[in-house]
């Protein structure tokens, strides 16, 4: 089966006229005793020869005995436990809220603790200073302006959506019907 396949290869090859895929085709077969026989062979029959690095770290003798030191020991406590629900709302809060502080450099990474809070009525806290969501007026015509200044062949709405958040330093994922409906609008001419 092996030599239909391979030699079904080479005929291949013949026809197409690639005279240089059949050299490293014999190289291959002449390769595969060694990657196929002798190194599977050396390594099951040498399993738990270490001689070759070292997997702990010697720290020194006493008493005719190896002192080992264990790299990276794993502490348990440093893992934070918290309730699935409690999870649960920090995910959909990270997902939803966006630092103002960060407002250029794309969606804020959630820690537990550090997770900024939507209150509902679209105000975003962020530290102690509240802030509200920009009137539609005013995406709007920051969405106009931004329109009239870039590429529009190489401008999306997504694009634009995240143009007219950075600028106003809020998440407006709430807004996105509208703000779609006003690039529609500017680029219809309405």
């Amino acid at each position: 089966m092996i030599c239909s396949a391979y030699g079904l290869q080479i005929l291949i090859f013949i026809l197409k006229g690639k005279f240089e895929h059949i050299g490293w085709v014999v190289f291959y077969l002449l390769g595969m005793p060694f990657f196929n026989g002798f190194i599977p062979l050396y390594s099951f029959w040498h399993f738990d020869d270490f001689s070759w690095g070292n997997t702990r770290m010697v720290v020194g003798e006493k008493n005719g005995k190896l002192q080992i030191q264990e790299k990276d020991t794993f502490d348990p406590s440093v893992i934070e436990e918290v309730s699935w629900s409690d999870h649960e709302k920090v995910m959909s809060q990270g997902k939803v809220a966006r630092h103002a502080s960060t407002a250029g450099s794309g969606p804020s990474v959630v820690s537990y603790g550090a997770s900024v809070p939507v209150y509902p009525g679209g105000s975003v806290v962020s530290g102690s200073v509240a802030m509200s969501l920009p009137s539609d007026d005013a995406i709007a015509a920051e969405i106009r302006r931004y329109l009239s200044d870039v590429d529009l062949t190489r401008t999306t709405k997504k694009s634009v959506r995240e143009h007219v958040s950075r600028t106003f330093g809020v998440n407006l994922t709430s807004k996105r019907v509208f703000m779609n409906q006003v690039v529609e609008d500017a680029l219809s001419g309405k």
